[in-house]
């Protein structure tokens, strides 16, 4: 609860990224402190979803190091933590480039280990990406046996169940599972990372990056 990265203005949702020294308890407690601050909401216990279309219409914050994001995580890890229970990305970016990325995370049948696939356009099936930093639609349909991916209704690309059960079951009995459980839907604005890169404190506008 901190309006200085999290607001509504003009009908909006503003998420804010701010250059600061800013000390918090981080998740073990502690005081913690860091050179940004940012905002993240989720809907977690209070609207959780198994299946059906997620969509948002959104404005993306143009800068070296900004990392927004528009994802969905397992509500109550029925299944073990990350990456065990799974993690739906809708989108991702890096640094306002003209490139959107789409995911899945989950537990690798095979390894046994944390795996992923993942969907870049322009590279994939779609091109000529209109500017992130322009208001635009990213959405999933999530069924039982297969998510698929939509940039302002173009689909772009489709991850089959087979393509993360082909092998003995990963988790639990179910012959869908990881994603076959409440997830929530998260949106945030980080810095840095890997997709968002070096942060660049020079090309920070006015008031900060913002994701609306």
């Amino acid at each position: 609860g901190r309006p200085d990265n999290v607001s509504v203005s003009n009908g909006n949702l503003e998420l804010t990224a701010l250059i600061e020294n800013y000390t918090a308890t981080n998740n073990f407690g502690e005081p913690a402190t860091r050179d940004y601050t940012s905002g993240r909401i989720h809907t977690r216990f209070k609207r959780d979803f198994k299946y059906g279309r997620f969509e948002a219409r959104i404005k993306l914050p143009k800068g070296d190091g900004t990392f927004p994001a528009f994802w969905m995580l397992p509500t109550d890890n029925t299944y073990g933590f990350w990456t065990i229970s799974g993690e739906i990305d809708i989108m991702e970016n890096g640094s306002g480039r003209r490139t959107i990325g789409g995911a899945i995370h989950y537990l690798s049948p095979q390894s046994n280990a944390h795996t992923y696939q993942t969907s870049w356009i322009p590279n994939g099936e779609l091109q000529d990406l209109p500017s992130p930093d322009e208001f635009n639609v990213y959405r999933i349909d999530w069924h039982p046996d297969e998510i698929r991916w939509y940039f302002n209704d173009q689909p772009y690309w489709t991850a089959p169940k087979a393509s993360w059960r082909g092998g003995p079951h990963a988790v639990g009995t179910s012959d869908n599972a990881p994603f076959d459980q409440d997830f929530h839907i998260v949106l945030n604005l980080a810095m840095g990372g890997s997709i968002g890169g070096a942060i660049d404190n020079s090309q920070f506008p006015a008031g900060g990056h913002k994701m609306l």
